[in-house]
């Protein structure tokens, strides 16, 4: 969580259709979470579909980036900047 601004996030991984490990993020604002808005609004790349293991790391002013394990290739792949998309 946040200091400054009381925003939190949580990632987790979770089976899919067809036996696929996704990767989703859900964010508290302040007040409120706001969850993912289906199976098909998850983080991680294109690249790496089969990712699990996530984990956030939050700035006190808010910025949130989340790191993923790749089962396919046995290591830490990726990480994404859950503020910018990217």
């Amino acid at each position: 969580m946040a200091r400054a601004s009381n925003n939190a996030t949580v990632v987790w991984s979770e089976m899919i259709g067809g036996g696929v490990q996704k990767v989703f993020a859900s964010e508290y604002d302040g007040s409120t979470w706001i969850p993912p808005s289906s199976t098909s609004d998850f983080i991680e790349p294109a690249f790496a579909s089969n990712m699990t293991e996530p984990d956030v790391a939050m700035s006190d002013n808010g910025q949130r980036t989340a790191i993923m394990w790749s089962n396919t290739s046995n290591r830490y792949v990726t990480t994404k900047n859950l503020d910018s998309g990217t």
